[in-house]
């Protein structure tokens, strides 16, 4: 019973630690001046609850390719070296992970970056890091897309990535 007891804690720690950061994305976007400083307060709250090395947000851009491909823009970042950036401006491929996340809608979680194909080349050579991307949804609508990642021996737990996909629907 001690055990269970412990167990229930936690899990109630939890709650209330996910709670508190859904209530500071809320409070962030009620103060926030624009739409980027709203995006990269929402970030650093994300990457602060799950213990994230690198984050970055990027929204939809109505242009696309004209081929059917959707481009992403990159609005914030936070943590990613100079080097490793992805340029401002990314195609989500048919083939890519970006564009399986806005086409189903729901978040992806990559175990490993160096050994998913569908990982941009750079980070392929990279370090070894795990990665969760969430689509950010805004009454009903697609917009873009959040990232964050961190060491791939700290894996991101279902609950985190529940956690990050709340974060990005709010």
């Amino acid at each position: 019973t001690v055990i269970r007891r412990k167990q229930a804690e936690e899990a109630l720690q939890r709650a209330r630690d996910e709670l508190a950061v859904l209530y500071e994305v809320s409070a962030a976007a009620s103060r926030a001046e624009s739409l980027p400083a709203l995006l990269a307060e929402t970030l650093s709250r994300a990457m602060e609850a799950l213990r994230s090395d690198m984050g970055a947000v990027y929204l939809l851009d109505e242009a696309g390719d004209g081929a059917g491909a959707a481009r992403l823009r990159r609005v914030a970042h936070r943590g990613i070296p100079a080097e490793s950036l992805l340029q401002e401006e990314v195609m989500a491929r048919p083939d890519g992970l970006f564009a399986a996340v806005l086409a189903e809608g729901e978040p992806l979680l990559i175990p490993d970056v160096t050994t998913d194909p569908r990982m941009p080349e750079i980070m392929q050579h990279g370090p070894r890091m795990t990665f969760i991307v969430a689509p950010l949804r805004a009454e009903g609508q697609m917009l873009g897309v959040m990232g964050l990642m961190r060491d791939a021996e700290q894996s991101f737990g279902l609950e985190e990535v529940a956690l990050l996909a709340s974060v990005a629907d709010q």
